[in-house]
């Protein structure tokens, strides 16, 4: 899991190394055989190269070192 200050890096873009700003829990639309899953998380990353805070879910992004 993400915490708040987090160096981050989106797995489809691997020179946008960023900082997580917030987290976000939203419900997800997507319906199972069960009913619906239970809540996604949401993060918010601004970006060092150009400063833009963009939203990615949970399991696009992977920690920098």
């Amino acid at each position: 899991m993400f915490r708040v200050g987090d160096r981050v890096v989106p797995f489809n873009r691997i020179s946008y190394v960023g900082t997580v700003v917030e987290l976000i829990t939203y419900k997800p639309k997507t319906w199972l055989a069960g009913g619906t899953s239970g809540e996604g998380f949401k993060i918010r990353v601004q970006h060092d190269k150009d400063q833009q805070v963009v939203e990615y879910i949970l399991n696009e992004l992977m920690r920098s070192e």
